[in-house]
């Protein structure tokens, strides 16, 4: 019988947190789709949350949002993901605002990030 410490125990539970974690981080597709998913990291202890506003309407519009979490995070943290889907061609830019302690924004993590939308819906990051 294989006896594993309770200290390598938790060292595996946290490495494969952290691995899962890191392939999760990716916040755009590589690749061309008409819809595209983004997750940033939250904690509600904190009040660490995030929002967006787009610079203009009728290019990209949130088709869904919903919160999750990795199973074996039993702490406050989790990802806030939106689906954004495109409605219509053109550029446009989000802003990302992360606001922590509920209202203050953290200017420092606040960031945008450019969309180009083709004539037949795709979504890509402007280089």
């Amino acid at each position: 019988m294989i006896k594993i410490s309770g200290k390598k125990l938790l060292f595996a539970i946290i490495c494969t947190f952290l691995i899962f974690n890191i392939i999760a981080c990716n916040t755009t597709n590589s690749f061309k789709s008409k819809t595209m998913k983004i997750s940033q990291y939250s904690n509600g202890s904190s009040g660490e949350c995030w929002s967006y506003e787009f610079s203009k309407e009728g290019v990209l519009e949130e088709e869904e949002y919903y919160t999750s979490r990795f199973f074996l995070n039993f702490g406050p943290g989790y990802r806030e993901n939106w689906i954004f889907k495109s409605v219509g061609e053109g550029e446009v830019t989000v802003y990302w605002t992360k606001y922590s302690g509920g209202c203050d924004i953290v200017e420092s993590e606040c960031y945008e990030v450019i969309y180009t939308v083709d004539s037949t819906g795709n979504i890509s990051v402007k280089d």
